[in-house]
């Protein structure tokens, strides 16, 4: 069994490669969807399994000290997973989690939301982090854990992962049906988010 620090994980579109880029700031040689010497910072890390899309690397046989469960407003992160998701990213979420292919792209990024965000929630995670603050509260919570983090010359930038421009929020809330919008905005506010109005703005 190998050995390593980490494993960040939680929804796709929700800050993995940011926080690779931040633990690698301060001195961890945590990967973005690779093991690194310290560890993994990765969505499909969310489920062990030999063979991960996008040549990302499995953790099967790789033990964590610290589990990391991400977290990002479902108002970014939905809208996000919508328009960059591909058909093998779906193959891969519909063999941990029940997605209805039938289902509009605005509606089956919600049902991933907050379907993926259990499965993590479900291996009790030593932190949750939400992405927005990570730089400010990650150092003294990994410090609680008796690790020395490294103080960042330079802060990753937040964009680190972005591909395209994505829909609004009040463009993709009407199409989601009332059941779902409420287990987003249940499930939202444990993260300390509020969902509808004007959102929370970064």
């Amino acid at each position: 069994m190998q050995q390593r620090k980490f494993r960040i994980t939680g929804c796709g579109r929700s800050g993995t490669g940011y926080m690779a880029a931040l633990m690698q700031a301060m001195g961890y040689d945590v990967g973005h969807e690779t093991l690194g010497a310290d560890g993994i910072s990765s969505w499909m890390a969310a489920a062990v399994c030999e063979d991960v899309p996008h040549k990302g690397s499995p953790i099967v046989g790789v033990e964590f000290a610290t589990t990391i469960h991400v977290v990002r407003d479902p108002m970014k992160a939905i809208p996000s997973i919508a328009v960059n998701f591909r058909a093998i990213t779906w193959r891969y979420v519909e063999r941990f989690i029940l997605i209805d292919r039938d289902a509009s792209a605005y509606d089956r990024a919600a049902m991933y939301w907050v379907g993926w965000n259990r499965l993590v929630a479900a291996q009790n995670p030593d932190l949750i982090v939400p992405v927005d603050v990570a730089a400010a509260v990650l150092p003294q919570l990994l410090a609680k854990r008796g690790e020395t983090p490294g103080r960042p010359e330079t802060l990753p930038p937040s964009t680190v992962n972005h591909r395209v421009t994505t829909p609004a929020w009040n463009i993709v809330e009407p199409s989601l049906p009332a059941w779902l919008l409420s287990a987003i905005t249940e499930q939202a506010a444990g993260y300390g988010y509020a969902v509808g109005g004007r959102g929370n703005a970064r």
